[in-house]
């Protein structure tokens, strides 16, 4: 046999298996199909297709106790822990369930039920009270023993044969106080009560309702909505022992995987904390600056816009991302708001309130403002603000005559900080004493000893500026730094090229002979120091850790000053006397 036809024998062979592998499967398809075993496209035996809002965050492993479920995820794209507006990526309710049949519940508990039964079984405590809300749908995964469950807790309806309705419950101590389920598909659910001087209102929304009206549900204990808003049971627990609410999570009961949230508490508290805050900045004795840092609308919630408005603000930072914006309210009454008109623009102003001097600045993240310009708030001259990320505040007390707080609340991730008002006076006393040694009779050095960096904060980066200094000591960890400044001219200044390097520098004026030396923390100089600033021959520095400055006076022709600022931790002041004894003063 040639061997162009062995190659065709081998060929229809080929096509002869590969067309009895293709008759056979389709024909155990079809047995299969015909026998019930495969579900193929049959309409009466379709399995409910999953929602995938939270696709990415599925439950692999659940155990008896609640508290490990705790979902951190904090995207711009989920329902984070302090959402504002309800956010929804996928249709109200799924086309697939129209003609899904109410006895399609699932009847066995899985490790998510579990889940569930357990953490109803804990709610009813004596000094609890415990809402529970649904938002949206809370009905088409509710098996039989979570209806069990809740029927255990006192509850008497049967969430399971209503989808989509809206309902809302309150357990006391273990007893049922209020239960109401949704007329139909379209009713809304509220209720307000009080508990013990408890204050508590509730909304429950159902899916049909948001179609048309993108509103949230809501559990509100004492003017604070604590719900999740999440699809599903929404549960606040309040702990009258502690008098505050100790819990709120979200399971998604319309889900099969019962997907589990919890809320951030601390973050609640810390909106809460900044209400009361704002509400206490507004006094007749006070100016109150306000400044937005690169982002603070992320989690500006409702509550903290109607706030806002209560001081008679009218600007809503909702929905303003990286959007500069700027206030001052004076004894109470507004002087001066405004909003950057997008993420380009940047606010400075400048004022005079009874011969208070108030500049700000406030620019958007992606502004073509001048590198130089970032927020800030100056009160007389003196840079008050912390200048991070969020709502930086500054009050200014007109009876006292000084800034009183400095604060910041980070409104991007709802989080608060307060400056230390002892630095902030540091810092200020620091910068007077800078501007004190650059007089002309003066040669005044500048070492560093150990580090100079962690507190050194941009009104000394400024300041140092103002002095004709070039080198900026922050992010410098424990870098050698050397500067002579002499009749108020720099005439030497260098900074380590890194930890390990020394810098060492001599001058001469007139009868004067200064030798200076400043190590990297990893480093020494020959006597085993970090650093050493002698005069004619002696040894005038502290030598401490931080920015160790001796001045000499020419006119004199001695020493008149030798101190340490220590800008590592915070900033502490050290002086030595006029016998070489070392002083040591928190303040000056």
């Amino acid at each position: 046999m040639s061997k162009a036809k062995r190659y065709s024998v081998f060929i229809l062979v080929a096509v002869v298996l590969v067309g009895t592998v293709v008759v056979m499967g389709w024909l155990l398809s079809r047995e299969e199909y015909s026998s019930g075993e495969h579900t193929g496209n049959e309409p009466a035996a379709v399995e409910p297709q999953e929602d995938d809002r939270h696709d990415d965050d599925y439950i692999e492993e659940l155990a008896a106790e609640p508290d490990i479920f705790i979902d951190d995820d904090d995207t711009d794209t989920e329902h984070a822990e302090m959402t504002t507006e309800p956010i929804y990526d996928e249709p109200m309710h799924d086309d697939d369930d129209d003609d899904l049949a109410i006895t399609d519940h699932p009847q066995t508990p899985n490790e998510a039920t579990m889940a569930l039964l357990y953490y109803l079984q804990g709610i009813t405590a004596e000094h609890l009270i415990s809402i529970i809300v649904v938002h949206e749908d809370g009905s088409r995964r509710l098996c039989e023993n979570i209806a069990a469950q809740l029927a255990a807790l006192g509850l008497t309806e049967n969430l399971r044969n209503n989808r989509y309705h809206a309902y809302a419950a309150i357990i006391s101590g273990g007893q049922v106080v209020f239960e109401q389920l949704g007329s139909d598909i379209t009713d809304i659910v509220t209720y307000s009560t009080a508990i013990d001087a408890i204050q508590i209102s509730v909304q429950s929304v159902s899916s049909y309702n948001l179609a048309e009206n993108p509103i949230d549900s809501r559990i509100t204990i004492n003017n604070v909505d604590y719900a999740l808003s999440n699809r599903g049971l929404n549960i606040v627990t309040f702990d009258t022992s502690l008098g505050e609410v100790v819990d709120s999570v979200s399971f998604n009961t319309h889900n099969s995987a019962l997907h589990f949230s919890r809320m951030n508490l601390e973050r609640m508290r810390n909106t809460s904390f900044f209400i009361d805050y704002l509400q206490g900045i507004t006094a007749e004795n006070l100016v109150s600056v306000i400044v937005a840092n690169i982002d603070a609308s992320r989690h500006f919630s409702a509550d903290l816009a109607a706030q806002f408005e209560a001081m008679g603000l009218s600007e809503n930072l909702q929905g303003m991302h990286l959007h500069a914006y700027a206030a001052i309210i004076s004894g109470g009454q507004v002087v001066f708001e405004r909003i950057g008109n997008d993420v380009y623009d940047y606010i400075t102003y400048a004022t005079e309130i009874d011969s208070l001097q108030i500049s700000l600045a406030s620019r958007g993240v992606y502004s073509a403002a001048p590198d130089s310009l970032v927020s800030s708030i100056r009160i007389n001259g003196i840079e008050s603000s912390l200048i991070g990320r969020g709502l930086n505040i500054v009050v200014f007390d007109r009876e006292l005559g000084q800034v009183v707080d400095s604060v910041r609340f980070d409104a991007h991730d709802n989080v608060g900080y307060r400056n230390d008002m002892a630095e902030l006076a540091m810092t200020a006393f620091m910068v007077d004493y800078l501007q004190s040694i650059t007089a002309e009779n003066l040669v005044s050095t500048i070492i560093v000893d150990d580090d100079a960096s962690r507190r050194f904060n941009n009104l000394l980066v400024e300041q140092f500026g103002a002095m004709g200094l070039e080198a900026n000591l922050q992010n410098n960890f424990r870098y050698a730094y050397a500067a002579i400044i002499a009749n108020g001219q720099v005439v030497f200044e260098q900074l380590g090229a890194d930890a390990y390097d020394i810098v060492t520098h001599n001058f001469g004026i007139n009868d004067l002979t200064i030798a200076l030396a400043s190590a990297g923390f990893y480093n020494r100089l020959e006597n085993a120091t970090l650093s050493s600033v002698m005069v004619n021959g002696e040894e005038a520095s502290i030598a401490g850790r931080g920015i160790n400055i001796v001045v000499f006076d020419t006119e004199l022709g001695q020493v008149v000053d030798s101190v340490r600022f220590d800008t590592h931790r915070s900033i502490t002041f050290h002086r030595k006397d006029v016998d070489g004894e070392l002083l040591w003063t928190a303040m000056p």
